[in-house]
């Protein structure tokens, strides 16, 4: 399992509901049962075209160091469970 895209996704959809983190609480949080590289592995790849931040999906500030969703990432989250459950197996 690619553990890379598994984070990138599970932080796109704890920011759909909390729409900003700082990167220090997401380790905080995440940290029990994720490596906390995962969210410097995050903003690092920001410049590879599959990083959730170069594709518009999260803003990193900086400065603040926050991460954030934002309108693009939102509706990626709302596409991808607007329909009913689907059988996976």
């Amino acid at each position: 399992m690619n553990q890379n895209a598994f984070f990138d996704d599970l932080l796109l959809m704890y920011l759909f509901k909390k729409d900003t983190a700082s990167t220090n609480d997401i380790e905080n949080y995440f940290g029990d049962f994720s490596d906390g590289q995962n969210v410097n592995n995050i903003i690092c790849n920001r410049g590879n075209s599959t990083s959730y931040i170069n594709r518009g999906l999260i803003d990193y500030d900086e400065k603040t160091q926050t991460l954030s969703i934002t309108a693009v990432g939102k509706q990626e989250i709302e596409n991808r469970y607007s329909s009913r459950r689907s059988k996976m197996i």
